[in-house]
């Protein structure tokens, strides 16, 4: 059965996810940073007869993690919620997904992903001509060039006031840090983390526009997020399943440390 978090329950949630800190990254840093009453976060811890946890399921906005250290009948029991929740994205470790996947009602898509670390600063690049870091107020614009990118604007739908809620949002909270590259007062490139905890972040969002690639901006970019991530103590992770992407990131100094993996409705897609 799925019951409903609250602050009370922290530890005990906390402990659970920690089992696996880089499977988890999304999960424990939306509790750290959001907990337990925000509108648009919810979590649920799923337990046993015995009232022993099996698992945590969180809310997002419209996007699901879930997490369980074992793989089981209970998996059932987690399509089913979502199911019955017209849940729009689940992510989770690749193995659980194994098991929810077939008990999903509706068509979904698959797509599984690589986790890559960095663990220092020596093969990161200078600082590109225009770097600077955003302020909450450059969220619709910021979102306005998600828009200008193939790969994003499938993502999102038309009306991007979520994305700029959640841009601003982010920066605010000090979920994560935007960083841009400006030229004639345009972004022709961009990168930010997000996750943010204590000992670690994720890197994502990145793009530089059509007409500004084969210029470093991407490599710059990425390499001023991953910059102030390190002197800030924590680890940068990033996840990517773009074989020329990977090429970049690897050329950086980031290494593979795991997996990850995603259900996204057809349905979503569609919208």
């Amino acid at each position: 059965m799925f019951l409903k978090a609250t602050e009370n329950d922290r530890a005990c949630v906390v402990e659970y996810c920690a089992a696996e800190p880089q499977a988890n990254l999304f999960l424990l840093a939306d509790v750290q940073n959001f907990g337990f009453d925000a509108q648009f976060q919810e979590v649920w811890m799923q337990k046993d007869a015995e009232q022993k946890l099996q698992g945590v399921l969180l809310r997002y906005y419209e996007n699901y993690l879930y997490y369980a250290v074992n793989v089981g009948e209970h998996l059932a029991e987690v399509a089913n919620e979502l199911s019955a929740r017209n849940a729009p994205l689940l992510s989770a470790k690749p193995v659980l997904l194994d098991g929810i996947a077939p008990h999903m009602q509706g068509a979904f898509e698959r797509h599984d992903k690589m986790l890559l670390t960095l663990s220092g600063l020596d093969k990161l690049v200078a600082d590109p001509a225009g770097l600077c870091k955003a302020v909450a107020s450059d969220a619709p614009v910021i979102a306005a060039q998600y828009r200008k990118i193939a790969e994003f604007a499938a993502l999102y739908p038309a009306d991007s006031t979520v994305l700029e809620q959640t841009i601003s949002n982010r920066i605010q909270s000090g979920e994560g840090e935007h960083w841009l590259v400006l030229r004639n007062g345009e972004i022709i490139a961009h990168a930010n983390s997000t996750a943010e905890t204590d000992q670690s972040g994720v890197v994502g969002g990145v793009f530089s526009l059509p007409e500004c690639r084969r210029q470093g901006l991407a490599k710059g970019v990425v390499s001023a997020v991953c910059r102030s991530m390190l002197s800030r103590g924590k680890t940068p992770t990033l996840f990517f399943d773009n074989p020329s992407a990977g090429q970049m990131y690897y050329s950086l100094g980031f290494e593979q440390t795991g997996a990850w993996g995603s259900l996204e409705a057809a349905s979503a897609k569609q919208e």
